[in-house]
């Protein structure tokens, strides 16, 4: 299935994302939010990686943040073809931070999707009834990142341990939780 007619109330996982794009199908827009940061930034980043342009990086990825944007510059770089790549990255950190003056603005970019930029937003607390994000959710791929609840904190735990390739004891991923709490980026450091 394609990204542009994934179900908008399914959720999508960040495997699928990675999938998605070790595939070579690159969804128009990606929005990773939640409170969750820990997740969200490295799938971000992730992102940022493997749908970065091989040829002329400078020139095809622009990073925007949402408590200071120039809407029509941001808009104008869209829309723009990228230089000697196949695709140019637009990023846009710290969405939640754009005003509604500032989502009717690029609202553009969903109306008429581009087939050479792909976006990748991001925030904390997204306003999904707003049409820049609703749309991008419909027409890529939204994952959301949710604080784990205490008692899938242990997962959680052991997860982020096997990825480092470490081996915890039951006692250890107790005591993680117990100190650390739900918080993941103090459990990653």
């Amino acid at each position: 299935m394609s990204a542009a007619k994934r179900n908008t109330k399914r959720r999508v996982t960040p495997d699928e994302v990675r999938a998605d794009i070790n595939a070579g199908r690159a969804a128009p827009f990606y929005l990773f939010h939640g409170e969750e940061s820990y997740g969200r930034e490295r799938l971000y980043h992730w992102a940022l990686t493997h749908l970065r342009p091989t040829v002329a990086a400078d020139f095809n990825v622009d990073v925007f943040h949402g408590d200071n944007i120039d809407t029509e510059r941001l808009l104008d770089l869209y829309n723009s073809y990228p230089m000697m790549a196949p695709r140019r990255l637009v990023l846009l950190r710290d969405a939640d931070r754009l005003s509604a003056p500032q989502c009717k603005a690029l609202e553009p970019v969903v109306d008429a999707p581009s087939e050479t930029t792909v976006v990748v937003a991001m925030g904390s607390k997204l306003d999904m009834r707003r049409k820049i994000f609703s749309q991008m959710s419909r027409q890529g791929m939204a994952v959301e990142f949710k604080v784990p609840y205490e008692n899938k904190l242990p997962e959680a735990i052991r997860e982020m341990a096997a990825e480092r390739q470490l081996a915890l004891a039951p006692d250890a991923v107790d005591r993680l939780c117990l100190y650390v709490g739900v918080q993941l980026s103090e459990m990653a450091n």
